[in-house]
């Protein structure tokens, strides 16, 4: 069972990336919102941020309070609050209202909520005609798709499909002219506005202290689906309720600004439950307002410790601008309703765990965490996601087999040259593919022929401090020189370096949802160092999703303070130097002047103060440094070397799109931090790719 599900969405990666080719509709489209997010994005403050997140976690601690204040309040106002269990529910009790006032069209708008339900197939079994207001969501209607994207729901199709879907309904030739798009939908909107009996919106939030529904759009046809229509349906999450208009106002800074790069929507609406009444017929009568409000799984994830955090989400699409797999593939393949990063908690959530396949196309790079406003740690929960499907119905094969990774290397690194000559051969290469998963087409790093722990020597005084060195098994047993250099940089600026016993970082394990065999290994690596911490040791790491794992996963694997002093006292390489001093680390190293470097910036070297520290490094030395924040390189680990459309294929394709934008600019050779990094940008690129370590050469003076 499991093996056709995998082949299934292996299958519908290669169909997009042979559709889609070298014209990629969903990245095109969120690079656009990028730019303009850049503009503005820097207006938010970090105190702004924090408040945000708090007004979050403090609706979600008191959800069922505040649904009870809300019910008070739509009561005193005239209005009706219901609570859907489920889709199944929700949807039945919008047919009852059809039926109770002889509704036969309803027009809807902003409505991502009604697509969890399906509430359109639902009505429309029951004979209701069902318009969807707003032109994306009208797109992909008339399509028979169902939205891509929760921003755009038809950003996966170009000018001219929406030009052939129209021409098919209307009946006549609309050309692929964006105008001409608008303006015929607009004349069939008006007619349908007059006509309906109700309108049915979402909602972006709900204010528990007056009742108030807050739509953000861009279109502003909440307003006229409203304005005629005698019943207001509002379908939302009850995650949605926010205690006061305050926090909506704090909110919305944020939420416009990360969503679509603008200060404020275009329309930003407050509609209030009052006696309000409409126009019909030459008559004005009282508006209805009924709240449908879902529970969906929603109340079990607030009591759900590990997942609870998605809750917090304010649906700006953040994560989906910048996922790289996500913007090769789209939302058909990486989502289910709910699409990108975002998506596979709340999938789990509301459609269950079974339907979160598209997980494994998460390759845990960590930029969807950096875009989020609200700071949700969203690969951690894709991980918990897969943890609870991999025990449910079974983890994929490749997955179970690099669960085993640090044997299969420990193994292989004993016997260092048979091992080579067995990673470079045809044969060895498709016995590795057919037996645990890896593309023979990925070429492998080769074994040293001593590991670092063989060749390592304790050095230095110990006149500026102490440090002990952590790897990860790519540095320990391919790369032992690396090791090497930094203790030997180290060793000259004053400080005694140790390589104490440690296990590879257990990224892996963390990336595929083995949680448990993850929690051993950082156990015991912090054990290891805690004893050296204890003795004034701090820790620098040398790759950095070694340092990644010992500042940030493990403190939230064990929860416990040693991990968290471990954490407090650890460094990447480069961070390091720059904490020191690069004016001291400057005198011991040979200039780099003249050299132009195009740098490429690790998913997981982030430095604390948000600094790129090895761009600064490598400018401290004379070099000319150029970057680009393109993103992640698309390797990912061990992620990229797995067969099949969502691992080698899906891995090159963003590769490409990386270096290319690389080979644009003016440096002489691309460097890197990274070995895994190093490995996808070498394998793809024209140019030198080089380890900053194998740049810098230390001065003999």
């Amino acid at each position: 069972m499991e093996k056709n599900r995998s082949r299934n969405l292996s299958e519908e990666v290669l169909e997009k990336l042979s559709i889609f080719k070298d014209y990629w509709p969903m990245l095109k489209n969120n690079l656009r919102i990028r730019e303009r997010k850049e503009k503005v994005l820097h207006e938010i403050s970090h105190d702004l941020l924090g408040e945000v997140r708090r007004i979050k976690e403090e609706a979600i601690e008191r959800l069922e309070d505040n649904i009870e204040r809300l019910r008070r309040v739509l009561e005193s106002r005239g209005a009706e609050l219901r609570i859907a269990r489920d889709g199944l529910e929700a949807s039945r009790m919008v047919v009852d209202l059809c039926k109770q006032y002889n509704v036969k069209l309803v027009v809807k708008s902003k409505s991502l909520t009604t697509e969890e339900i399906k509430l359109n197939k639902f009505l429309e079994s029951e004979g209701i005609e069902v318009v969807e207001t707003d032109l994306g969501e009208r797109i992909v209607q008339l399509a028979g798709h169902r939205p891509s994207h929760i921003l755009g729901p038809a950003f996966h199709m170009t000018r001219y499909e929406v030009a052939q879907v129209l021409t098919r309904y209307y009946g006549r030739p609309i050309p692929p002219d964006p105008q001409e798009i608008v303006m015929e939908v607009r004349r069939e909107f008006r007619e349908k506005y007059l006509r309906a009996g109700m309108a049915i919106t979402g909602a972006n939030f709900i204010v528990a202290e007056n009742g108030a529904v807050v739509l953000v759009t861009n279109e502003g046809n909440d307003r006229l689906s409203i304005a005629f229509t005698p019943i207001h349906v509002i379908i939302a999450g009850v995650e949605k309720i926010l205690p006061t208009t305050k926090d909506v106002f704090k909110i919305l800074k944020v939420l416009s600004r990360n969503a679509t790069g603008q200060r404020l929507s275009s329309y930003t609406s407050f509609h209030i439950p009052t006696s309000i009444s409409y126009p019909r017929e030459g008559s004005v009568k009282p508006r209805k307002m009924i709240y449908i409000l879902i529970d969906n799984g929603r109340i079990e994830a607030a009591r759900d410790r590990d997942v609870k955090e998605a809750l917090y989400c304010i649906r700006c699409a953040s994560c989906l601008q910048v996922c790289p797999p996500y913007n090769i593939v789209g939302g058909h393949v990486f989502g289910y309703i709910y699409s990108g990063p975002m998506g596979i908690p709340w999938t789990m959530i509301t459609h269950g765990v079974k339907n979160t396949e598209f997980a494994q196309l998460c390759n845990f790079c960590g930029l969807c965490k950096e875009a989020c406003p609200v700071n949700i740690d969203l690969p951690y929960l894709n991980s918990i996601t897969k943890e609870r499907y991999g025990k449910k119905f079974g983890y994929p094969s490749i997955n179970k087999n690099l669960k085993r990774y640090e044997s299969f290397i420990t193994l292989a690194a004993n016997i260092p040259s048979l091992s080579n000559y067995f990673l470079s051969s045809k044969i060895g290469r498709k016995l590795i593919e057919m037996f645990i998963g890896l593309d023979s087409r990925r070429t492998l790093p080769k074994f040293s022929k001593n590991n670092l722990g063989e060749v390592f020597k304790e050095v230095g005084d110990g006149r500026e401090g102490k440090v002990a060195l952590f790897t990860d098994a790519l540095v320990y047993y391919m790369y032992p020189e690396w090791g090497l250099k930094a203790s030997e940089i180290l060793s000259r600026l004053g400080f005694r370096v140790v390589l104490p016993k440690q296990k590879s970082s257990g990224m892996p394990l963390i990336q595929y949802g083995f949680i448990d065999e993850a929690r051993k290994i950082a156990r015991y690596n912090v054990e290891s160092l805690y004893d050296l911490v204890e003795k004034g040791y701090k820790v620098v790491s040398v790759e950095p999703t070694a340092h990644y794992c010992l500042t940030y996963y493990y403190p939230k694997l064990l929860d416990t303070e040693i991990s968290k002093n471990v954490a407090e006292n650890s460094f990447g390489f480069f961070e390091f130097l720059k904490y020191i001093g690069l004016s001291k680390v400057t005198k011991i190293l040979k200039s780099l002047d003249d050299m132009k470097i195009t740098y490429h910036l690790p998913c997981h070297s982030r430095s604390r103060d948000g600094s790129m520290a090895t761009k600064e490094f490598l400018e401290s030395l004379g070099a000319k440094v150029f970057t680009k924040d393109v993103g992640c390189c698309g390797l990912a680990g061990t992620w990229g070397m797995k067969k099949g459309g969502h691992g080698y294929e899906l891995s090159i394709e963003i590769g490409r799109i990386v270096v290319k934008q690389y080979e644009e600019m003016e440096g002489e050779l691309i460097a890197t931090e990274s070995s895994i990094c190093l490995q996808q940008l070498a394998s793809l690129s024209k140019l030198p790719c080089n380890h900053v370590f194998d740049i810098v050469e230390i001065s003999s003076d």
